[in-house]
């Protein structure tokens, strides 16, 4: 897999736009010179990534966690470089900003050595694990008291588990500090501490709320920018999630029925799947199972609920959605050991949802920027009729209500339009992002060109010829422009076919 699935949203009343700063001083205004850092306060260091045969430069650039407390506590904002080929050209780098919210973006550093390393021709590529991800003061929570599975298949954020969450973390960061804002200046002091005048964007996902707020702030310093997954402040994580994985679960079914295979082997997928659903809400199942690792069998209870939840989240890329006919199949016959053996593998890890997610920055993020905006009624009319319901808003609802909510500005969630040439790529089965939010994205921006990817999930993991879709972006990145931007070879990323039987999912091993 490229790159890991990311997890992530009505305009409102100016008035409620309003919110007062309490706890957290306004996020510094980078364009002032006299607190801008200078090119000491970051030095790079050469720095060999594991399996790797060639050194990256990484370094950190401290920023007061408080911008308007004086001699208040420090960030270390962990920094990846990885140097252009050719750097006589002196193109733009490339900042590269991953989702969630909290995800760290040098996780990325290895595949633009290997995979990606085309962008890096003539071009350097920046990583920033953005404020309370990765190394940059994380605000990852302890595990839950249990095995990762039998965490991953109970509530999403169990009370008690936010409550200690919450009092852990506030020993150490003040939890309003933490949102999108913040991170927007963060990444124009670590722009100015390493000397460049312009940069290029590529957003995915969360990171495209961050990339539209730096072209925001910072217009004049943007060259370009690739927006992916588009999560605009006004998609309100998680709002609209049910209706958008409904369309995209709606896609692959389809998908399925008009193959002659996959058609006969698994018939009405929709209908088994809403079986499955009500056989789990008269009796969740109880299943007997041990774990990767382990040598105890455990009793493992699959809800309604979380089983769907799961679906949702394969179909994030085509590489895991490939599954899910399967699942939905062998789940109507009854029988759960596979869907149990692929969630124990996204399970493991630090993060809730997932190996590396720092789920109390997505709290501060979410609980201050998202869920206070959610319509409730306009919620559930999105939920009805799909296969998930509204448990995703109920569930966050309740999280954020004893999380710390930080400010946003007044701003927030006007519409972005700035000069910057940028390309929107879509997903036409994208079960998180909205196309409707990428096209009013696109409404504002006057050089923007919005270019949808009919068989591509959230990312294009497991499609074919990807070459076709880096090769389009660094075309873009290289012009400047995405006038004139040949897309035909977009009609050959095409996914796999499904999984007919276990015997064919090699990665799940014995």
């Amino acid at each position: 897999m490229r790159r890991r699935p990311v997890d992530l949203i009505t305009p409102v009343s100016s008035a409620l736009l309003l919110i007062l700063l309490q706890g957290c001083s306004a996020p510094l205004e980078v364009g002032d010179p006299a607190r801008a850092p200078t090119h000491g306060e970051l030095s790079l260091a050469p720095t060999r990534l594991r399996g790797q045969d060639e050194d990256v430069q990484t370094g950190t650039l401290e920023v007061a966690e408080d911008p308007g407390v004086e001699g208040g506590r420090r960030i270390p904002l962990h920094v990846v470089v990885i140097p252009a080929r050719k750097p006589g050209l002196h193109r733009p780098p490339l900042f590269f900003i991953d989702g969630g919210p909290g995800l760290a973006s040098t996780n990325a550093a290895a595949i633009y050595l290997t995979d990606l390393s085309a962008f890096r021709e003539e071009r350097d590529v920046v990583l920033v694990d953005v404020r309370g991800t990765g190394a940059s003061g994380g605000l990852q929570m302890a595990p839950k008291n249990k095995s990762p599975l039998l965490a991953a298949m109970e509530d999403l954020y169990p009370t008690e588990w936010i409550k200690a969450g919450r009092m852990d973390l506030e020993t150490r960061a003040n939890l309003e500090c933490y949102t999108t804002e913040h991170v927007v200046a963060d990444l124009d002091a670590v722009r100015r501490a390493l000397g460049y005048e312009q940069i290029d964007l590529h957003g995915l996902s969360y990171g495209t709320r961050v990339a539209l707020g730096y072209m925001r702030r910072h217009p004049k310093q943007v060259h370009a920018a690739v927006l992916q997954g588009t999560a605009p402040a006004a998609l309100h994580i998680p709002m609209y999630h049910s209706a958008t994985a409904q369309r995209a679960m709606s896609g692959l079914f389809a998908e399925c029925a008009a193959d002659p295979k996959a058609s006969a082997r698994f018939g009405d997928l929709a209908e088994k799947l809403r079986t499955v659903q009500a056989r789990l809400r008269a009796a969740p199942a109880h299943v007997r199972f041990t774990e990767p690792g382990s040598d105890a069998e455990s009793e493992v209870v699959i809800s309604a609920d979380m089983f769907v939840e799961w679906l949702r989240r394969m179909l994030y890329s085509r590489e895991s959605s490939q599954v899910v006919p399967l699942l939905v199949q062998r789940g109507f016959e009854g029988q759960f050991d596979t869907f149990l053996r692929l969630v124990a593998m996204f399970a493991g890890g630090s993060g809730s949802r997932g190996p590396g997610l720092a789920d109390g920055f997505n709290l501060c993020v979410t609980c201050a920027e998202d869920v206070p905006f959610i319509d409730a009624e306009e919620a559930i009319r999105l939920a009805q009729g799909t296969f998930f319901g509204d448990f995703r808003v109920v569930q966050q609802r309740r999280a954020c209500e004893l999380w710390r909510r930080g400010a946003v500005p007044a701003d927030f969630f006007e519409p972005v339009a700035v000069d910057t040439p940028v390309l929107i790529l879509c997903g036409g089965l994208d079960p998180v992002t909205p196309l409707s939010f990428s096209a009013e994205v696109a409404r504002h921006l006057p050089n923007a060109r919005m270019i949808v990817i009919p068989r591509m999930g959230h990312t294009e993991d497991g499609l074919s010829n990807l070459d076709c879709f880096n090769r389009l972006l660094i075309d873009f990145l290289d012009r400047g422009s995405a006038v004139g931007l040949d897309t035909s070879c977009i009609e050959t990323m095409l996914p796999g076919p499904v999984f007919m039987d276990e015997s064919e999912m090699t990665f799940l091993g014995k």
